[in-house]
């Protein structure tokens, strides 16, 4: 049976990685800045005893680094430079050690934040600090000669998704029974992809040993206004988006890498939500 360290397992796409990676039957060491469960390991990135942690954790077969500080506000790069560049320097050392695979989770928003379209050759401009901690992070996985497989991921929705996204409000809002706000024309197109799927990608980049930097996102690009529709048709039928004043909004459409597997359409992830919220 391989094995796998997966940081961040309690996280959003970490949980769904995590009971995916299960049912693959792989042996799962979930990792958390704090514990969550009798199985969890303790791995504090900015506590003094992580890289003692780190040098005694067991051998694996792979390493799946989702575990990050999130900035998208006046954070500094001092602020994240523990966390998120040499944290991930620290496990990419000891992946090398090991000889195991390094799933790296990245951002598509290190091509710039207003990027209209964003693809695998698109270039680097990190506008803000997170971004850049991210880009210092794929420099030390590269130059480490790890066998790795970096993913630039687009916008993740999915039940109890982030609020940063405004789609996973909207999911929220109309769960409870409140129409999502709909700001401006709506007609801003972009491609999020559902979490369930992000965790499909890293069983693929694992079970194929993916190497390489790879974008992460939807296969379908769809107006803003027809995405708060579908999830009240789905989750709400009757229920309309509630017009705001605003303005249109800007397109940003993330190229999906052809080497992993399809994402599944805006309505059949909205399904698998309607479904997993009636169990």
């Amino acid at each position: 049976m391989k094995s796998v360290l997966i940081t961040g397992a309690n996280g959003f796409v970490g949980s769904a990685l995590v009971r995916r990676l299960d049912s693959e039957g792989w042996h799962v060491i979930p990792s958390a800045r704090k514990r969550f469960d009798d199985k969890t390991l303790v791995l504090d990135f900015e506590s003094e005893q992580f890289y003692s942690q780190v040098n005694c954790l067991p051998r694996v077969d792979a390493i799946v680094h989702l575990a990050t500080k999130v900035g998208f506000g006046d954070q500094s790069i001092d602020e994240l430079y523990v966390s998120n560049v040499a944290a991930t320097a620290a496990l990419v050392s000891i992946a090398k050690r090991m000889g195991a695979q390094f799933v790296f989770s990245s951002a598509a928003l290190i091509a710039g934040l207003r990027t209209s379209r964003i693809g695998i050759n698109s270039d680097d401009r990190p506008e803000i600090p997170y971004m850049l901690s991210k880009q210092l992070g794929e420099q030390l996985v590269r130059a480490s000669g790890v066998s790795a497989s970096i993913l630039r991921i687009g916008g993740i929705f999915g039940l109890e998704g982030p609020d940063h996204l405004g789609i996973n409000r909207s999911i929220k809002s109309v769960l409870n029974g409140s129409p999502p706000l709909l700001h401006g024309s709506g007609e801003a197109v972009r491609n999020y992809i559902y979490v369930k799927d992000v965790a499909e990608a890293i069983v693929y980049a694992l079970n194929n040993r993916v190497e390489g930097t790879h974008l992460v996102a939807g296969r379908e690009p769809m107006v803003v206004s027809q995405m708060l529709q579908t999830i009240c048709d789905v989750l709400h039928p009757g229920m309309k988006p509630e017009q705001m004043p605003g303005d249109r909004g800007f397109d940003q459409i993330v190229e999906p890498s052809p080497t992993l597997p399809d994402a599944r359409s805006f309505k059949a992830a909205l399904l698998d939500i309607a479904n997993e919220v009636c169990q």
